[in-house]
């Protein structure tokens, strides 16, 4: 009997064991199950917290291009009322484009109608200019040769004023005044000459050597530049007795400086059995008064000679 207990009591603590160790284990799995979902809860919730964050963000972005857009829209609705605007003007300014064009079309009819006159008037030209082109060609001759003497008149102009650069301002002064004091005192000391029956016949014994003190002071006023006072002296001593190179000089005088050429031609006319040029003895006796240094003398002669 005692035997029996023991294994009953044997086999109810061996249920109760087993019941117990499989309650513990039943515990254990569902711990391990409750511990992986808790976990995979908090992964799914960290995810959904970041993606809330990036849901934030982009609602975010999408507010702003929201702004933006608008703001766009704002100012495009602005620029399509001003486009309306400038579309309005354009067609005013294109129906006054039309307006004027049509308004040059007529006057281009016009002009087409002048044009075809202008072109019978030309044509009428050319056959006046057809007729004229002989004298044309003289007066082309006349304009070379009057070119070739202005480019000589150029080449002395340019060479006279290298000779005078080279004068002394200071010194040029005192001998002019030198010189005009000098003549002055001559024309003192020469008394006005008595009129003659002939300029060629002396009326007394000393016409000759007052005729000489006046062609000296002739001489002084050419070389000086004064070619007024210099034909005035020179015409004094012809009065008293006649001078073939100072009837020359004034010859030159009168048609180069002072262009009288009546007087010229009177001079010339009294001197022309002496055979003297007048340039020549002008650069002979009174090289100065051309304001030409000696050197280009021929220069002179054959531009004054032309």
């Amino acid at each position: 009997m005692r035997r029996l207990l023991g294994a009953v009591a044997a086999v109810l603590l061996l249920g109760v064991l087993g019941t117990a160790g499989w309650a513990a284990w039943q515990l254990y799995r569902h711990d391990r199950e409750a511990t992986g979902q808790l976990q995979e809860a908090q992964t799914a919730l960290t995810k959904s917290q970041d993606r809330l964050m990036l849901l934030e963000q982009e609602r975010r972005a999408l507010a702003e291009d929201f702004d933006t857009l608008k703001a766009r829209w704002v100012s495009a609705d602005e620029k399509a009322q001003r486009l309306a605007q400038e579309s309005d003007q354009l067609a005013g300014q294109l129906a006054g484009l039309e307006d004027a064009r049509r308004a040059l079309q007529q006057q281009l009819e016009e002009a087409s109608a002048q044009r075809q006159q202008l072109q019978a008037q030309v044509k009428g030209l050319q056959e006046s200019v057809a007729k004229d082109s002989a004298q044309r060609s003289a007066l082309e001759a006349r304009l070379a040769d009057a070119q070739r003497r202005a480019l000589s008149r150029a080449e002395l102009e340019q060479l006279a004023d290298r000779w005078s650069a080279q004068q002394q301002m200071t010194q040029d002064v005192l001998e002019r005044l030198e010189t005009i004091s000098r003549a002055n005192s001559q024309l003192a000391a020469a008394a006005p000459a008595a009129p003659a029956e002939s300029p060629r016949t002396p009326s007394s014994a000393d016409e000759p050597r007052r005729a000489a003190k006046f062609r000296r002071v002739g001489d002084i006023y050419f070389s000086n530049h004064q070619y007024p006072q210099a034909a005035d002296a020179y015409e004094r001593s012809l009065e008293l007795t006649d001078h073939a190179t100072t009837r020359a000089k004034l010859t030159f005088l009168y048609d180069r400086f002072l262009h009288d050429h009546a007087r010229a031609r009177h001079h010339t006319e009294l001197a022309k059995d002496t055979h003297i040029n007048p340039a020549l003895a002008a650069l002979s006796n009174n090289p100065s008064g051309t304001k030409v240094p000696r050197a280009h003398w021929r220069l002179v002669w054959d531009w004054l000679t032309k």
